[in-house]
């Protein structure tokens, strides 16, 4: 708006500017004229000479009057014509202080921008340390169950068996201390092995039998006995994670990943078979999420167990859950 009416006030002067020097111009070249014109007129009628001499007088006073009006309107106009000078100078300044405060403002955004970039790296680095520090942790955990199955499991030597100054009245014979190896070994020869063998010849499914093997392979974590059982890594396709966080019911999709993937594809006995990795499990036990994929069970354990896997099916080159599985988790 400022340079707007700066504008008009400059073309109002140049206007005014231009009439006064029009009006100084012919104003007096027209006063000179109409004078002479009666002058001769009059000097036809009087004939007398003194009238030359005045009309000459007035030409030289009306020229006098014409060059003042022209230096007054040149003033004039110049006083007009300043102040939108001194507008323009104060307008001009106005402006380059304002491109210094922008320039400021850009380079407060920029250095806050590689502020916010060190800290997104700070964080990405702080991301990768837990995710080491996780599998650390899982490594430990795995050597933690290794050492507490191993320490279950006892064994029965003759060298460790203190002497019992009570064995004497047994009525052994032989040394004094007792073969408890053997009297247990005869205890269970003495023992009808029709139940055993009878609860031996029950027939496992399918399903027991490759979740019997996946735990004793994870318990042992023995992860090439896991990667000679699983043919390929899957994880949830973006559409199937849209439409569980939107609540659709619909069966979830995964797809095959060449690696980090969150789940084991497992065929067996021409069925397919879906069961959680290592650290998938391991999570389960902290955080149950609703991916269509696992129900949930709570017990008293300490770590999450698989109890059924799920199964898939090939559809479209996507594996899509037919059945969900069974974990159970401690609670």
């Amino acid at each position: 708006m400022k340079l707007l009416s700066t504008r008009y006030r400059n073309w109002q002067a140049q206007i005014i500017f231009n009439v006064a020097l029009v009006l100084a111009i012919c104003l007096p070249v027209f006063v000179i004229g109409l004078n002479k014109v009666n002058a001769e007129v009059q000097a036809k009628q009087l004939e007398l000479t003194s009238t030359n001499t005045l009309n000459d007088n007035a030409w030289k006073a009306l020229a006098v009057l014409g060059f003042l009006c022209g230096i007054a309107s040149l003033g004039m106009s110049r006083l007009i014509i300043l102040p939108d000078n001194k507008s323009r100078r104060i307008l001009l300044r106005e402006l380059e202080v304002r491109m210094s405060k922008q320039e400021e403002n850009l380079q407060n955004i920029s250095s806050k921008l590689n502020v916010e970039t060190g800290i997104t790296e700070q964080i990405s680095r702080h991301q990768k340390s837990i995710r080491d520090h996780a599998t650390s942790l899982e490594d430990l955990k795995n050597e933690i169950r290794k050492l507490r199955s191993s320490v279950s499991s006892p064994t029965l030597t003759d060298s460790n068996t203190p002497e019992n100054p009570a064995d004497a009245n047994l009525g052994i014979p032989g040394s004094s201390s007792v073969d408890f190896t053997s009297v247990i070994a005869n205890f269970l020869a003495d023992i009808p092995s029709q139940p055993a063998e009878a609860s031996s010849s029950l027939p496992r499914s399918p399903q027991e039998e490759i979740t019997t093997e996946y735990q004793e392979a994870l318990r042992r974590n023995d992860r090439t006995q896991l990667r000679r059982l699983a043919t390929a890594e899957l994880n949830i396709t973006q559409d199937s994670e849209d439409l569980l966080y939107r609540g659709s019911a619909t069966a979830t999709k995964l797809q095959v990943v060449s690696g980090g993937g969150s789940y084991l594809l497992i065929p067996h006995c021409g069925r397919n078979w879906l069961f959680p990795t290592a650290q998938t499990l391991t999570g389960f036990a902290t955080n149950q999420p609703l991916k269509g994929i696992f129900d949930y069970e709570r017990k008293l354990i300490s770590i999450a167990e698989i109890k059924q896997p799920a199964e898939v099916k090939e559809i479209g080159g996507f594996w899509e859950v037919t059945n969900r599985g069974v974990v159970v988790v401690p609670g």
